[in-house]
C-alpha cells in the first residue's frame, strides 16, 4: 500500500497542516510500503520537519500564477502515477473540489482533512466537514475524536501564584496580533497577570517587539519554544487564532480564548464555541474603546472544566490513530 500527502507550508500558510499530516504519517508508517509528501518549495516553508521525520519529500515546481490549480493537478497526477500511489490524503485549503474530482480519477482513494467547514468536497473519505451534501459515496467522520494532536503532550502541574496567560498567533502572525495584545496587556489593569508571548519562526520584527515591551516585568516574550507542551504547561489561559495549538491546549485542560482571523480559524473556533470548550474574542474588538474591559471579562469569567473523559466529548492524542485505522485497518496491514 502506497500513500501520499498533498500539503503545503509557508509564511502565509503556516506549519499546522504539515504538523498534523506528519503525526498521521507516523501512525501509518508501518502500515504502508511507501509514504511520500507532495509539496511546493514555498517561501519560509516547514519542509525541514518532513525531512527530520525521514519521509520522502517530492517537490512541485512553483508556478508564476499564484493559484494555478491545473499545473498543480498535473504535477500531482504525475507524481502519484510514478510512485503508484493508492491513497492520497489532501490537507490543503486552496485545492478545490474541482481539483479533487479530477485527481480522484487517477487514484484508488482520495482522503480530505477539513476544519469544520461546510465547503463542498469530492472525495472518498472526509474528516471534520459539516457539509452533508457531498457526493453520496463519501464516508464522513466528524467530531473531536478525529482531531489530530500533532505534538506529544505531557500534563505537568506547575505551581505559580499568578494566573499566566499565553499568546501565540502562528509562525508568522501576519495581522500582528501579538503586538496589539501586548499593548493592551502592558496597561496597569493587567498587572495582576503574567504573560508569555511566543513569536513564531517567520514572525517579523522580533527584536522590535522585545525592545518595546522589555520594561514590563510581567510580559515575557519568547522567540520560539522547542516543545509546545513546555509552553502550554506554564500557562492557564491560551489566547490564539484558534488553530491546531488551541486543540493542543484544550487537551492539556487549559482555557482557550480564540481570536480567529481567516475563514478556517473561524470555523474551528465556532465549532469549539458550540461544544462549549472555548470562547471567542473577535479580532475587530482589538480596536474598540472597550477592548480592555471585554478582555478582562473573558479572563476572569470561569469556564466549564474541559472534562473529555465522559461519553459526550473526546479529545485525546488518538485522533490520528483512529484515522489511520479507518484508512488502513490493522488486519489489512500486510496486504
Amino acid at each position: 500500500m502506497n500513500l501520499a500527502f498533498r500539503v503545503d507550508s509557508s509564511n502565509l500558510i503556516g506549519a499546522g497542516h504539515v504538523r498534523r499530516c506528519l503525526k498521521l504519517a507516523e501512525d501509518l508508517r508501518y502500515k504502508c510500503n511507501k509514504i511520500i509528501f507532495i509539496t511546493k518549495d514555498l517561501k519560509n516553508n516547514f519542509n525541514d520537519l518532513i525531512k527530520k521525520k525521514k519521509f520522502k519529500l517530492v517537490l512541485i515546481k512553483r508556478s508564476r500564477a499564484k493559484k494555478n490549480i491545473f499545473q498543480d493537478l498535473n504535477a500531482t497526477k504525475k507524481i502519484c502515477k510514478k510512485h503508484a500511489i493508492d491513497i492520497l490524503v489532501k490537507d490543503h485549503y486552496h485545492l478545490n473540489s474541482d481539483w479533487e474530482k479530477r485527481i480522484k480519477r487517477n487514484i484508488n482513494r482520495l482522503v480530505v482533512i477539513d476544519d469544520f467547514t461546510k465547503k463542498k468536497h469530492h472525495c472518498d473519505i472526509i474528516f471534520n466537514n459539516l457539509n452533508n451534501k457531498n457526493i453520496n459515496k463519501t464516508k464522513h467522520y466528524f467530531g473531536l475524536e478525529f482531531v489530530i494532536i500533532p505534538s506529544r503532550l505531557n500534563k505537568k502541574k506547575i505551581k505559580k501564584k499568578d494566573t499566566t496567560i499565553g499568546t501565540f498567533f502562528g509562525s508568522s502572525d501576519n495581522a500582528n496580533c501579538t503586538k496589539s495584545f501586548l499593548r493592551i496587556f502592558s496597561q496597569k489593569e493587567f498587572n495582576k497577570f503574567q504573560f508569555i508571548s511566543i513569536l513564531g519562526k517567520n514572525n517579523n520584527n522580533k527584536k522590535t517587539k522585545k525592545k518595546i515591551f522589555k520594561m514590563k516585568r510581567n510580559l515575557k516574550i519568547v522567540e520560539n519554544y522547542k516543545k509546545i507542551s513546555d509552553f502550554i504547561n506554564q500557562i492557564d489561559i491560551l489566547i490564539s487564532s484558534g488553530g491546531i495549538t488551541s486543540f493542543e491546549a484544550l487537551f492539556l485542560n487549559k482555557r482557550c480564548i480564540n481570536v480567529p482571523i481567516n475563514f478556517y480559524q473561524k470555523t474551528n473556533s465556532n465549532f469549539q464555541k458550540k461544544m462549549k470548550i472555548s470562547r471567542i474574542f473577535n479580532y475587530s474588538s482589538i480596536f474598540k474603546k472597550k477592548r480592555k474591559q471585554i478582555l478582562l471579562n473573558l479572563l476572569f469569567k470561569k469556564s466549564n472544566k474541559n472534562h473529555f473523559n465522559d461519553n459526550k466529548l473526546y479529545l485525546d492524542e488518538k485522533g490520528s490513530k483512529r484515522i489511520s485505522e479507518i484508512l488502513i485497518p490493522s488486519k489489512f496491514e500486510d496486504s
